[in-house]
C-alpha cells in the first residue's frame, strides 16, 4: 500500500476543491460532480479525469487510515501536520 505524503494529500484536496471540514459525502459529491464535468466521454480531458480519480483515491486512503481514531485529542496528537493544513483545526471526515 502506498503511503500518502502530506504534500500529495494537500494537492488531492485542492484538486477535489474540498473545504477543511468536508464530510465523506461532501468528498464523494465533489468527486462525482467534477468527474462528470471532466469525463472524456463528455468532452473532458482524460488527463484531468485521471487526476481527479487519483485525488479521490488519495483522500479516501488518507481518511480511511484514521478510522480507528477514538477522539479528537488523540487524532490531533498523532497528526499535527494534517491539523496544521486547516485554520479551523477541523478533521476531514475522519470518522466517516
Amino acid at each position: 500500500m502506498h503511503t500518502v505524503g502530506i504534500d500529495e494529500f494537500r494537492e488531492a484536496v485542492d484538486t477535489l476543491e474540498l473545504l477543511s471540514l468536508s464530510s465523506r459525502e461532501d468528498i464523494k459529491r465533489n468527486y462525482q460532480r467534477l468527474s462528470k464535468l471532466h469525463h472524456p466521454d463528455r468532452g473532458g480531458s482524460t488527463e484531468e479525469f485521471q487526476k481527479l480519480s487519483s485525488a479521490y483515491k488519495i483522500v479516501m486512503q488518507y481518511i480511511d487510515s484514521f478510522r480507528y481514531v477514538l477522539d479528537d485529542e488523540e487524532f490531533k496528537r498523532q497528526n499535527p501536520m494534517l491539523i496544521s493544513l486547516f485554520d479551523s483545526g477541523g478533521v476531514i471526515g475522519a470518522r466517516g
